[in-house]
């Protein structure tokens, strides 16, 4: 049966007298692959894979057993090795099931061997799979967060994969602090560059560094590419594919951000399309408000300040347009 449409109805109960039963499934661009699932007597879902010549130490993760497991074909005297993943707590067959498609998939989709899309894959669910389900974002939050992700995405492929290390979202600074270089991503539905500054000095900035503000205004209809939270994911995913630990690193900031990719089908009716964009230099000449700027400090029960800043018609480079290696260097 085709991997894509694996649910848990299909695992069928292994035969007993040391004989199994498999269920193989198909990969939609690649040839054949060894991979069967598999249901215990005790309800455990199983699936095996071909482990081949690789003998990396297995990832591990919650609800799930990983192991190597050295099988008889029928009719064969020599033993094959497997990776052989198994779930035996019904409250985690969902999550085992989107897991071994996203393993699957990554394998058919590119070129990496099988062994390194399981390490990608757990990489990316071992953050989630260990803490309490969040709630879904609200519209403006997904909106904010779809930002940072277009520009990540941009980045890592214009620039370096290390970039994902100087996200901020786990701090609460600014987005992006890069070396001398500070970005903060402001993203609306609005049909003009006009955001909503949240504190008196968001935009005070050192002279011995560079500050920009890049403001990407989404609509929900466009002929361009269309952007949603899980797509924006799966990409970022795919281009730090060689690189497990900064794929750990990018999920641990989504969770920060309060993403969870358990509910990544809840966020997929949320889709956009960048409408306009601009990059705007915070300078002297910048329209501003900042403690700086005042005759004398805010009084002491003035606990927040937040307005809406206009920048339409104010120079910048459309997002696209930029060379982020020459900025960041």
């Amino acid at each position: 049966m085709k991997y894509t449409e694996l649910t848990a109805d299909d695992f069928s109960l292994v035969a007993s007298q040391g004989k199994m039963v498999l269920t193989r499934l198909e990969l939609e661009k690649k040839p054949v692959l060894e991979a069967a699932i598999f249901r215990e007597s005790d309800g455990s879902l199983c699936c095996l894979l071909p482990a081949g010549p690789s003998n990396i130490n297995l990832p591990q993760i919650n609800g799930l057993i990983i192991q190597y497991q050295e099988l008889k074909k029928i009719g064969s005297s020599n033993s094959d090795k497997f990776i052989l993943i198994s779930c035996n707590h019904k409250a985690y067959f969902e999550n085992f099931i989107l897991i071994l498609k996203e393993i699957l998939g990554q394998y058919d989709d590119t070129d990496l061997p099988l062994s390194d899309c399981l390490i990608i894959v757990i990489s990316k669910w071992r953050h989630f799979l260990s803490a309490p389900k969040l709630n879904i974002l609200h519209e403006d939050e997904i909106v904010g967060l779809l930002g940072e992700l277009i520009f990540i995405d941009l980045i890592l492929r214009e620039v370096d994969c290390s970039f994902i290390e100087y996200w901020t979202a786990d701090r609460g600074e600014e987005d992006f602090i890069y070396g001398k270089n500070i970005i903060e991503i402001k993203t609306t539905k609005k049909e003009k560059h006009a955001h909503y500054i949240n504190g008196i000095d968001q935009l005070l900035y050192d002279k011995s560094k560079m500050k920009y503000i890049l403001s990407i205004l989404l609509t929900e209809s466009g002929n361009n590419t269309p952007f949603s939270l899980p797509f924006l994911v799966n990409q970022i995913t795919s281009t730090l594919s060689n690189f497990p630990n900064l794929i750990q690193l990018f999920f641990e900031k989504l969770r920060a951000r309060k993403y969870d990719i358990r509910d990544s089908s809840l966020y997929e009716s949320y889709v956009y399309y960048i409408y306009r964009s601009g990059l705007f230099i915070v300078d002297d000449e910048f329209p501003k408000l900042t403690s700086k700027e005042l005759s004398k400090p805010l009084n002491s029960r003035i606990s927040k300040v937040s307005y809406l800043l206009d920048m339409e018609g104010l120079s910048s480079t459309e997002m696209f347009s930029v060379d982020y290696k020459k900025l960041l260097k």
